[in-house]
């Protein structure tokens, strides 16, 4: 459905229930739900910053790593 779009599957379930609450109700229910889809939104970027700096960490030590592998090998 979100095709070319970095979203996982929980980010594309939480768009998918907002489409659904959007236009049914009043507007104040409607508000509502923005704010509690907003919320847990937030909860999802710190949960995604979180494993990118822990993904960057990885890549760090393997990019060393195989740098010195290669210096080993060279020698």
């Amino acid at each position: 459905p979100c095709r070319g779009l970095a979203l996982s599957s929980r980010d594309q379930d939480l768009l998918a229930r907002l489409t659904q609450v959007l236009g049914a109700g009043t507007v104040g229910e409607q508000i509502r739900q923005l704010e509690l889809h907003m919320e847990h939104l937030q909860q999802l970027e710190q949960e995604a910053e979180r494993a990118r700096t822990a993904n960057e960490k990885i890549w760090r030590y393997l990019g060393v790593f195989s740098g010195i592998a290669l210096v080993l090998i060279l020698l």
